[in-house]
């Protein structure tokens, strides 16, 4: 009976524990693949409005609106700043054809805004297609819902 008793028992810690960890396992992948969409949401459709605005002839207070959709404060004041210097000057920005988010990892939660680490792997098209990878520290800002990038800055310069 005692035998039994002890089977029973290791039966059950064992059946909670890979319970307990698939749930927070699969929680934390469930967490992770969503930012890991927010973030490539974000930088995907920044990286489509700067193209318009570098290499289509849009009016550029349109593109203003459109950035104002996915950014705010110190990033959307960066690149209003860069945008309205490449209409008035000339410039030899290379074209961004795609970018890829490879890793995502939650530094910290403040409120409502978030700080990552991230891998970016930036495809770009000069003479031929050339992929770049580039590690970032990502800040996003939720408001009403709706998330905005705030601060892009590669690793190396921090």
């Amino acid at each position: 009976m005692k035998k039994n008793s002890i089977v029973l028992i290791s039966f059950v810690l064992v059946f909670l524990l890979v319970h307990g960890y698939l749930a927070y396992g699969s929680n934390y992948a469930k967490k992770n693949d969503v930012h890991e969409e927010i973030v490539h949401e974000l930088l995907f459709s920044r990286t489509s409005i700067m193209n318009r605005a570098l290499y289509n002839d849009e009016e550029i207070n349109d593109i203003f609106v459109e950035l104002e959709k996915i950014e705010s404060g110190k990033l959307l004041e960066e690149d209003v700043e860069a945008l309205l210097y490449a209409r008035t000057n000339s410039t030899d920005y290379i074209f961004i054809s795609n970018v890829e988010v490879l890793n995502v990892e939650l530094l910290g939660l403040q409120g409502n805004t978030y700080n990552f680490k991230a891998l970016i792997q930036w495809i770009v098209i000069e003479t031929e297609e050339l992929k770049e990878d580039v590690e970032y520290f990502i800040q996003i800002v939720q408001e009403d819902g709706k998330f905005f990038l705030t601060s892009l800055e590669p690793v190396e310069q921090i």
